[in-house]
């Protein structure tokens, strides 16, 4: 069941219980759905450069499903692992890192391009504060801007930028 830290999460929890119940029944490695989070950023990333916005929203929240079904999974099988939690982290930053650039390149040289670069700053932030925190034993799972909610809000971000007026890539 969903931990009950977020009302997206919980939600999209709800919508991809048949997926997660699909996965397990398969025996689907848990590392292999964080390494295919991955593999969905880096599209996502390419998609969101060449200003393929909408479809690059699609396979932000196919690539954050899988990174949060990894450790759904992986606690619901008992095969949690001190190298599955370590390389969840890692790629989850890497992912996060790699999206922002696609998104930091398709915006370049507009002023706009700034504010992505806080974002991911910000972004990297947040999740160094909440390791930080875990490792000291404190409660860290508080706060604005979880990733679950930075994904939300990227998407919708992206999806409404479909209607503004700043300057858009051609598809080369």
């Amino acid at each position: 069941m969903c931990i009950r830290d977020s009302l997206y999460k919980d939600w999209w929890c709800f919508l991809i219980a048949p997926l997660e119940q699909k996965l397990i029944t398969n025996k689907i490695s848990p590392n292999f759905l964080t390494v295919l989070s991955l593999f969905f950023s880096i599209l996502t990333a390419v998609l969101y450069f060449y200003g393929l916005i909408f479809l690059a929203s699609i396979f932000l929240l196919a690539g954050s499903t899988f990174d949060m079904l990894d450790g759904r999974i992986a606690r619901m099988t008992n095969s949690q692992s001190d190298i599955g939690s370590f390389l969840d982290s890692v790629l989850d930053r890497l992912c996060e890192s790699v999206i922002m650039v696609g998104i930091f390149l398709f915006y370049y040289p507009n002023p706009f391009s700034i504010i992505l670069m806080f974002a991911a700053i910000f972004s990297l932030t947040v999740s160094y504060v909440k390791s930080a925190a875990d490792n000291l034993g404190l409660k860290s799972n508080v706060g604005l801007m979880q990733r679950a909610d930075r994904v939300v809000y990227l998407g919708i971000g992206a999806v409404s930028y479909t209607h503004l007026t700043l300057p858009t890539k051609r598809i080369v």
